[in-house]
């Protein structure tokens, strides 16, 4: 069965490249959706965290005061804007 996820505020989980990771943890719980979004100074994507990377992060030895950039997916996959109207996940 499939569920349509749709974010309706991105600001709750668009977070810096420059960020902490306990302040990444935060966002992640915060947002309610296990994903940050990750932008450069610039405003660029550089790309995304979920709560399951960051919990591997931390069983192989990264810190909670270790940047962000060290966790991130730089590769995600994506969908183009208009490709689809919504994303749909597997449950």
């Amino acid at each position: 069965m499939a569920q349509s996820l749709l974010i309706d505020d991105l600001s709750k989980i668009l977070i810096q490249d420059d960020l902490l990771l306990e302040s990444c943890l935060k966002v992640l719980s915060a947002g309610g959706y296990q994903i940050a979004l990750v932008q450069s100074s610039d405003g660029r994507m550089t790309g995304i965290v979920t709560d399951s990377d960051v919990l591997k992060a931390l069983l192989r030895g990264i810190g909670l005061q270790d940047s962000v950039v060290l966790v991130l997916n730089d590769k995600p996959k994506i969908v183009r804007e208009n490709s689809l109207a919504t994303i749909e996940i597997l449950l």
